[in-house]
């Protein structure tokens, strides 16, 4: 069964590497606590993970498939809509950015008066547009 959970606490165990250099963590999330193993940690406290949750023959349980949990989770399953929040647009920005810059370079030299730096940005806007 697979869970989501934040991690609370991770440590790792002074057991010699198995395998293709496997280390052996324990862990903590705010569900379960176990062992993962794995070659490269890329966990820290804090981390949303998504995991399964499997007993051993030992009667321990440990943590497989883990994975961290996107930075855009806001897909929802169950009704079959996304609901994608964009970021803003880069590239509107850096053509207000530049249109501003020409504006104030033009109220600098003395060509404008301040108050008309608004107007000259739209402007230059619409034109780089």
């Amino acid at each position: 069964m697979n869970y989501t959970a934040q991690v609370k606490e991770i440590s790792k165990m002074d057991k010699p590497p198995f395998g293709d250099g496997i280390l052996t963590y324990k862990m903590k999330t705010s569900k379960h606590e176990g062992f993962l193993y794995t070659p490269k940690l890329n966990l820290q406290n804090g981390d949303e993970i998504s995991y399964d949750y499997l007993q051993q023959k030992n009667q321990e349980y440990k943590f497989a498939k883990v994975k961290k949990v996107g930075m855009y989770n806001n897909y929802k399953k169950d009704t079959n809509t996304q609901t994608y929040n964009k970021p803003l647009d880069t590239h509107n920005s850096i053509l207000r950015q530049v249109a501003f810059k020409g504006a104030i370079e033009l109220a600098s030299s003395g060509k404008i008066n301040i108050e008309e730096i608004e107007e000259f940005t739209k402007t230059f806007n619409q034109i780089l547009k």
